[in-house]
């Protein structure tokens, strides 16, 4: 795990009398395969190297802040047509 993000956005709405605006929170974990290669030959680069950008809620960013920087995690997914 790379790390995470909590990103706030603000909006304007301009009415013809009045103005308002709106705010809209985004949460962001990050990861990445380790390095290391095949465990016999060093690279840069683990093959396949996947980045992973998962948005998440604010109880799942509130859990992943309290983890160790550069935790280990194991996450899988699954594409479907």
């Amino acid at each position: 795990m790379e790390g995470v993000e909590k990103w706030e956005k603000k909006s304007w709405y301009y009415h013809s009398s009045s103005c308002s605006t709106y705010d809209e929170t985004s949460h962001i974990a990050f990861f990445e395969s380790p390095f290391g290669g095949d465990g016999i030959h060093p690279t840069l680069l683990p093959c396949p190297y996947y980045q992973l950008k998962l948005g998440i809620n604010e109880e799942e960013y509130d859990e992943f802040k309290k983890l160790p920087g550069h935790s280990v995690m194991k996450v899988s997914f699954e594409l479907k047509k």
